[in-house]
């Protein structure tokens, strides 16, 4: 009887280190872990390339994404980190592509859509790029990730004030929302507001 982790439980703990902004310790698990299948393989090179995004080496991220990708080209998130660190990198059309491939594959991938509200916003079509947000959210009102999708398009479209309303209005009526408290509250900080 082992207790040794199995290669796909490890992947879930380094993720959850990543979401605690425990990057070190995520990279350490990370290096740990020896990869049998090509999926095993996509998988880390992704969390890498997520790691690499998050530190904004967007470069290294980029290539660590499309080694993902070439590993295992049905996964749809693969994809989404291609457009991501192509939009960071200022390849809007590559950006483009990659999110509609992804949301052709998986229609809920909300970083997806934010990539492509970016990509719109970036064309000049910033109206259009809230339309989609708005659409989405008169179809999901509760979606907590939702929300904070746009309220990130929203900063990053220069309007934290507007992203501080919208989280506000959000807490009224769902008031159990951690990750919303969580942006909130650092909206509230940014816009020295604490």
């Amino acid at each position: 009887f082992s207790l040794a982790k199995t290669i796909d439980e490890q992947f879930s703990d380094v993720e959850n280190l990543m979401e605690i902004d425990q990057n070190k310790e995520a990279l350490n698990l990370l290096k740990t872990i020896d990869p049998k299948t090509d999926q095993q393989i996509a998988k880390q090179s992704y969390l890498l390339g997520k790691m690499y995004f998050s530190l904004q080496k967007f470069q290294k991220a980029n290539e660590f994404f499309m080694d993902a990708n070439l590993q295992n080209p049905s996964e749809p998130l693969y994809k989404v980190g291609i457009a991501q660190s192509s939009f960071a990198l200022g390849n809007l059309k590559l950006a483009e592509r990659y999110a509609n491939i992804a949301l052709r594959l998986n229609p809920d991938l909300l970083d997806a859509e934010l990539t492509l509200a970016l990509v719109l916003s970036k064309y000049g079509q910033k109206k259009e790029a809230e339309k989609r947000f708005i659409e989405f959210i008169d179809l999901q009102p509760s979606n907590e990730e939702l929300f904070l999708t746009y309220a990130k398009f929203l900063e990053q479209t220069e309007n934290r004030k507007k992203a501080i309303s919208t989280l506000e209005k959000f807490i009224i009526k769902n008031t159990d929302t951690p990750k919303v408290h969580d942006y909130l509250g650092r909206l509230y900080w940014f816009n020295g507001e604490l």
